[in-house]
């Protein structure tokens, strides 16, 4: 833990330890970022029997009727002229979350890029979060604190190079090409087949903004002689309708294919979103979602992997007041429910339940 806060002042004091060339050279542009969150759940459909336990579903390691820490950012941006590094540090529960392993909990590096932007063109290479979803790993970037169901069954991280065309504002297309499906999988990207995205974001009215993006490639189930074959497609817009107003819809269609047996499992969802500034500094967004998993190869809330096409619906409205620049609170209420094959699937509350409701108060930091 030691490291890990020396590790994080430095990133902090890094802009004062920038100086001038001697030869007189522009000296390189240093940003630092934090970001920091704290939270606290209430279960009210598992109710004291899960206290301290974990709800399934939340997308953010949830812990039911306790504060805890949520997820620590600390990055460093250097840029000069047409380069640009960037590294980030996660620390924190929600990193043991992301990662999977408890050892994140002492920080683990998330991202490590370097670009150069010739003109229009962006080249970069690096450790990145993926290109696909709506939604972003950071909750202060999202209109909702919990993230959706659909940010679940999108890969984490990559490691890659990409090379993106913007000759105008309202316009960019980028190319993908990636290590492995995921780099957060069972088995190492040396030991699954490569991966090839594509991502075109435009705006063809200022008020409106489309995007549409893919990922195809292979990734395992735990067997390294048994890869198989994924794509995912998604699109989502965004229309800022008034001054107040803003709306999203985000669409997404995948399906994993078994090159040994020529099965298929089809997975995919929508989800609608909707944010109102009713007033200076308060906003309430609403979001509803809809997820349908054939072969229920994400688990979704924790459901037995045996259940068959798994069925997930949610309903967030969260409650925002921006405290000062850099804080936010937030008071969210959701409820969930989960189906197989059409019929209700108690897989809250320990299978006594097939919906659950949560209401979770949270304070974040962003830099």
């Amino acid at each position: 833990m030691k490291r890990s806060i020396a590790l994080l002042l430095l990133l902090l004091a890094a802009p004062a330890l920038a100086q001038e060339p001697e030869t007189g050279t522009p000296s390189p542009k240093i940003e630092p970022s934090l970001f920091v969150e704290g939270y606290q759940s209430f279960n009210f459909t598992n109710s004291a029997e899960q206290s301290g336990d974990t709800n399934p579903g939340l997308q953010y390691g949830s812990k039911d009727g306790q504060p805890s820490l949520g997820l620590v950012e600390a990055g460093l941006t250097v840029s000069q002229g047409e380069g640009e590094a960037h590294a980030s540090f996660l620390f924190g529960p929600g990193a043991e979350y992301l990662f999977g392993s408890p050892s994140a909990e002492e920080g683990r590096l998330w991202e490590a890029l370097v670009s150069y932007k010739p003109g229009s063109w962006t080249f970069t290479f690096g450790r990145r979060v993926t290109h696909m979803g709506y939604e972003a790993v950071r909750t202060d970037e999202n209109w909702n604190y919990s993230k959706s169901i659909l940010f679940q069954t999108a890969p984490t991280l990559h490691t890659g190079l990409s090379a993106s065309y913007g000759p105008e504002e309202t316009f960019r297309v980028t190319g993908y090409y990636y290590d492995a499906w995921d780099g957060l999988a069972a088995l190492p990207p040396s030991l699954q087949g490569k991966a090839l995205g594509i991502r075109i974001e435009g705006s063809p009215l200022p008020a409106l903004s489309l995007t549409a993006s893919g990922l195809t490639g292979a990734l395992t189930d735990g067997d390294p002689g048994d890869l198989l074959a994924r794509s995912l497609w998604e699109v989502y817009a965004v229309l800022e309708a008034t001054d107040l107003l803003s709306l999203a819809l985000h669409a997404e269609y995948g399906l994993t294919k078994d090159l040994s047996t020529g099965g298929s499992d089809p997975f995919g969802g929508v989800a609608l979103y909707g944010r109102f500034a009713f007033a200076e500094g308060w906003a309430l967004a609403l979001r509803l979602e809809e997820v349908l998993d054939e072969a229920n190869l994400f688990e979704l809330y924790d459901s037995d992997p045996s259940s068959p096409q798994v069925e997930a619906r949610e309903i967030t409205l969260t409650l925002e007041r921006r405290l000062t620049g850099n804080l936010l609170a937030r008071l969210e209420g959701r409820f969930d429910q989960a189906l197989s094959q059409g019929l209700p699937a108690p897989v809250f509350a320990e299978g006594l339940s097939d919906g659950q409701f949560t209401l979770t108060a949270a304070v974040l930091f962003g830099l």
